[in-house]
């Protein structure tokens, strides 16, 4: 579990995609996107995808907001 926060509110009640524009950000540099080289997700590109994609599936599932 992660907190969704902005991201989610941002992404269901104002139709701003930024979670979406970090995931695209994240993907095109891969390994050598900054928060990947500074050490988060143990330095790999993969964990990092596997995370992001569980978070994306449970702000699409969200109702509260």
């Amino acid at each position: 579990f992660g907190p969704l926060g902005r991201f989610g509110y941002k992404h269901k009640r104002i139709g701003e995609k930024l979670y979406l524009n970090l995931l695209a950000e994240a993907e095109s540099q891969k390994d050598n996107w900054p928060p990947i080289k500074a050490g988060l997700f143990r330095n790999s590109y993969e964990r990092f995808e596997k995370v992001a994609s569980t978070i994306l599936a449970h702000i699409n599932q969200m109702h509260y907001f």
